[in-house]
């Protein structure tokens, strides 16, 4: 997925795997930025995404 900011591919720094949903924790390497990436269907497709400010 690429930043909402600054357009750079954000990286996976963790990860949540259940039996109904999957939830990649990303940040960018550049301008810092997070998100939470919500999947559905067990990983079929993006449900949501939430940008964080920390």
């Amino acid at each position: 997925m690429k930043c909402f900011t600054c357009k750079t591919e954000m990286k996976c720094i963790d990860d949540v795997n259940e039996i109904h949903t999957r939830i990649d924790f990303v940040e960018c390497p550049k301008c810092k930025s997070k998100a939470d990436i919500i999947y559905g269907n067990n990983g079929e497709y993006i449900r949501k995404v939430i940008w964080r400010r920390d």
